[in-house]
């Protein structure tokens, strides 16, 4: 008997042992998988903070190009972003596959869709990795720029033409429109010579053609008139703002105190993230220059020669020149940009502005002078001169996958 009692008390403490270490390896089992459920939440949460940094960098600038192993608490965010043209995300199996979505964006252009960004966001925790996709644009926007923008040339006081000068509108549905709050004086007027295609307005005398047997209609032409409205109009004067470059220096991404000199390649902001140059002297500008930049140039502003302004959007411009004195162009300088000009333009050579310019003093060109009238870029402006509208800076997410 007690033999026997020894013997079921050993079995139970070898039952009690196993079943306490089952208890144990349970107890375990359940930590472990409850201490990865909660990293592999984190990581999501962490995921979904990387989506909403994207939106809010790309909001502010839409060069952006993501950021890597960027530390949060006890984890990490990956964010990834390439350019992409699409309403939707695109499928590449019930998975999301990156890379395969990756060269898939590389062959789509603006044909396929409104413009905007593939964005992937991974968060990491613990070696639990969480990820979303998504689409990313930027809303429509409503800015407008200030009214004297509208026109392809503003002059406060005088044109004073001795060339063959063009102001036309390379989109043949659009006008090229001119004031002049003072006069014009064309000599050497012939037909076409100068050409306006667009309405010519002005506020002060009538302008005076040399020889005098011309009529307004011989090179006043607009490319819409569906009323048949007279083209050479007298209107009421239209106020420029005060334009003081010192007002801006403090909102410069890049500040030169004495005269800049440009030549060779030059790389600037983006569109909706412009750069701002402020120039304590002369700007002498020369090459090429690709990407999106405001000059705010103290004193004048030199381009001659040679001088190719490549526009990453063929609708609109992508380089201002806000200057407090003269604007002078000599040679056969391209440029695609908005000017405003405090002092006097002066033009002489073969010139050509695609954009429009508005000047505070006269307009004085001899030569082969074109103006190819573009709409102006609101982004280059707003910070410059008061527009109306709401930004199209907020972006929202069309897409998002996890």
């Amino acid at each position: 008997m007690g033999r026997t009692l020894v013997i079921i008390s050993a079995m139970m403490v070898v039952v009690l042992g196993i079943t306490t270490q089952q208890i144990l390896n349970s107890n375990v089992n359940s930590a472990t998988s409850t201490f990865q459920s909660l990293s592999a939440n984190k990581a999501q949460n962490l995921a979904k903070s990387g989506m909403e940094i994207a939106l809010a960098q790309l909001s502010a600038d839409d060069s952006w190009q993501g950021m890597q192993g960027k530390s949060f608490g006890d984890g990490a965010i990956n964010v990834d972003v390439v350019n992409y043209f699409g309403d939707a995300l695109p499928r590449t199996g019930s998975q999301p596959d990156w890379d395969a979505w990756v060269q898939y964006a590389g062959n789509l252009s603006e044909d396929n869709g409104t413009r905007g960004f593939l964005v992937r966001s991974r968060g990491v925790v613990d070696g639990q990795t969480a990820a979303g996709y998504a689409v990313i644009q930027h809303t429509e926007s409503t800015i407008e720029p200030p009214k004297y923008f509208d026109y392809a040339m503003f002059v406060n006081y005088n044109w004073n033409s001795n060339g063959n000068c063009h102001v036309v509108a390379d989109d043949g549905s659009m006008n090229a429109n001119v004031h002049l709050n003072q006069s014009g004086n064309f000599n050497g007027v012939k037909k076409n010579n100068p050409l306006v295609e667009g309405f010519l307005s002005y506020s002060g005398s009538k302008p005076n053609w040399n020889p005098g047997n011309r009529d307004a209609s011989d090179f006043i032409a607009p490319n819409s008139n569906p009323n048949g409205d007279d083209v050479l109009q007298s209107v009421s004067r239209i106020d420029l703002p005060e334009f003081d470059p010192e007002d801006y220096k403090s909102i410069a991404t890049q500040v030169h105190e004495t005269n800049l000199h440009l030549s060779g390649n030059q790389t600037y902001g983006s569109k909706t993230n412009p750069e701002i140059i402020y120039v304590g002297g002369d700007l002498h500008l020369s090459g090429n220059i690709t990407g999106y930049a405001v000059f705010i140039v103290k004193t004048n502003a030199k381009i001659t020669g040679s001088v190719t302004v490549n526009s990453g959007d063929p609708n609109h411009n992508n380089l201002a020149i806000y200057t407090g004195g003269d604007l002078i162009m000599n040679g056969t300088p391209q440029v695609h940009g908005q000017c405003y000009v405090k002092g006097n333009l002066i033009m002489n050579g073969t010139p050509d502005i695609y954009g429009q310019v508005i000047v505070d003093g006269d307009f004085n060109e001899s030569g082969n002078v074109r103006i190819h009238y573009h709409p102006a870029n609101p982004y280059l402006c707003k910070d410059i001169f008061p527009c109306e509208g709401k930004d199209s800076g907020i972006v929202e997410t069309i897409s998002y996958y996890e």
